[in-house]
């Protein structure tokens, strides 16, 4: 897009085309090529792989019409997109900074309300945002494989799972759980240095109407966390005390897939997400 939309690009992209479509571009050679393919495959494929003629006539629809396709744009050139896509970047929106108290637990919860003892200054948007029910936990964090396993493990080697500090409150305006989930890596969590211990985490705020679906609950996007802790004590014993400071900053997401204004055949503005609560 942004190469297109650069000075005399749009007549080079065109004179290529034609010269593709003019001397590369033999419908009759990639029939036969096709042809060939499919019946040297066609006793050799897996009983799962049978749909192969029509895919087969997928692709040779494909090569019969895109010859006329190309030229009707040609013909009306230069073809009109919109601007590119903003490069995706994280800006800031908010902060965050508190304190809390509480032990380690070996098992998750999911909801760790009213639970532990802390205190949070939440800003986001330049609102303060005020909660009630606050809690918090210290776990491991959820797993979350989604059918796939890292490289280089096994069945009997997973990955260990790293230290979470897991901070949950509802949003007095309008019910939302709010919950904030501090990521450490396994090799920091323990009574921070001078320098403190960094985290990483997210932001999220959930619809309680929609609890029962997490992916579709959402009162906002999720918004990204990272900051510094200072843990004041740390471990993963059953019931250790895990207590500790932190200052942070919350981002967002912008441009590229998450808002770029990159419009083309009828894209208008209103595709996208709704906009935030």
């Amino acid at each position: 897009n942004r190469l297109y939309q650069s000075k005399g690009v749009p007549a080079r992209y065109k004179a290529v085309m034609e010269d593709l479509l003019k001397n590369v571009w033999n419908e009759s050679e990639i029939m036969e090529d096709i042809a060939r393919i499919q019946k040297l495959t066609r006793d050799h494929l897996h009983e799962k792989q049978d749909r192969l003629e029509d895919g087969t006539e997928k692709v040779t629809e494909l090569v019969r019409l895109r010859r006329s396709d190309i030229e009707k744009e040609l013909k009306d050139w230069p073809i009109e997109i919109g601007e590119a896509r903003v490069p995706l970047h994280n800006v800031q929106v908010g902060k965050l900074k508190g304190s809390f108290s509480t032990d380690w637990n070996n098992e998750r919860m999911e909801s760790v309300l009213n639970m532990g003892e802390t205190n949070i200054q939440l800003v986001l948007e330049g609102e303060t945002i005020a909660l009630k029910s606050i809690g918090m936990a210290a776990q491991p964090e959820e797993q979350r494989n989604f059918g796939r396993r890292r490289r280089g493990a096994s069945e009997n080697q997973p990955r260990e799972p790293r230290p979470t500090l897991t901070f949950q409150g509802i949003r007095e305006s309008d019910g939302y759980l709010m919950n904030i989930t501090f990521v450490v890596a396994n090799e920091d969590f323990a009574k921070s240095n001078d320098e403190g211990t960094p985290f990483q985490g997210m932001l999220m705020a959930i619809n309680p109407e929609n609890s029962g679906n997490r992916f579709g609950g959402f009162g906002m996007m999720p918004k990204s966390l990272i900051g510094k802790l200072t843990l004041k004590e740390a471990s993963r014993r059953q019931n250790a005390p895990v207590v500790g400071e932190f200052d942070g900053i919350i981002q967002e997401s912008r441009g590229g897939m998450f808002g770029g204004k990159r419009n083309r055949g009828g894209r208008g503005p209103g595709r996208g997400r709704p906009p935030e609560r």
